[in-house]
C-alpha cells in the first residue's frame, strides 16, 4: 500500500491526504468532506486495508495511478516514466502528466 497522513483543514469541514508511495514519489490529494468525525477518504483506506483489497483507490494509488485531485509535492517523477493521470469520476486516463 501507501503511507497516507490524513490532516484537517482549518475549517473542520474538508481533509487533504499526503500520499507517499513506495516509489518515493509524495502527492497531496484532496481527501473530501469529514464526516462521523472521519476524512471521507480514510475511511476507504481503512475498509480497503482491513480486506486486504489491492483493486481499490488506495491500491491503484500505490500501483502508479495518479488522479487529477493529486499534486505532486516530491519525489523524482520524469515525464516519461509518470502514470497516467486519472479521473474517478469519468474512469478515464490521459498519459500526458500535468
Amino acid at each position: 500500500m501507501v503511507r497516507a497522513t490524513f490532516y484537517r483543514l482549518a475549517d473542520h469541514e474538508w481533509a487533504d491526504v499526503l500520499i507517499e508511495r513506495d516509489d518515493g514519489v509524495t502527492y497531496r490529494m484532496h481527501a473530501g468532506p469529514v464526516t462521523a468525525d472521519l476524512p471521507h477518504d480514510l475511511v476507504h483506506y481503512t475498509v480497503e486495508d482491513a480486506l486486504g483489497m489491492t483493486d481499490g483507490i488506495w491500491g491503484a494509488i500505490a500501483s502508479g495511478v495518479v488522479f487529477r485531485s493529486m499534486t505532486h509535492v516530491s519525489g523524482r517523477r520524469t515525464r516519461a516514466s509518470a502514470p497516467p493521470r486519472c479521473s474517478a469520476s469519468t474512469a478515464t486516463c490521459s498519459s500526458a502528466p500535468s
